[in-house]
């Protein structure tokens, strides 16, 4: 039986790692070494995956619709955190 690690994203992928491990070791299908080294490996994750986050900080995608150039010309708030009405100069 070949073991492939899948990509450890969260807690469910780890358990499903853990729970494939355990069938190879139950089958008598991985050696010794390698299910040390294995699960080790997974271990690490384990503690490692509260400081790890794959998601970004914040959104920082700028969407520019060229059909629409009025729209990125005029700011979406003033200095006060008021949208201006179109055709007004922000004050």
């Amino acid at each position: 039986m070949r073991f492939v690690l899948p990509m450890m994203e969260d807690s469910n992928s780890i358990q499903l790692a853990l729970m494939e491990v355990a069938q190879m070791i139950a089958l008598d299908s991985i050696s010794d070494k390698a299910c040390g080294k294995l699960l080790y490996t997974l271990q690490l994750m384990i503690m490692n995956k509260k400081g790890v986050n794959f998601e970004p900080e914040r959104v920082t995608d700028v969407v520019v619709d060229h059909r629409r150039p009025d729209l990125h010309r005029r700011p979406a708030v003033d200095r006060r955190g008021v949208r201006p009405e179109p055709g007004m100069t922000p004050g």
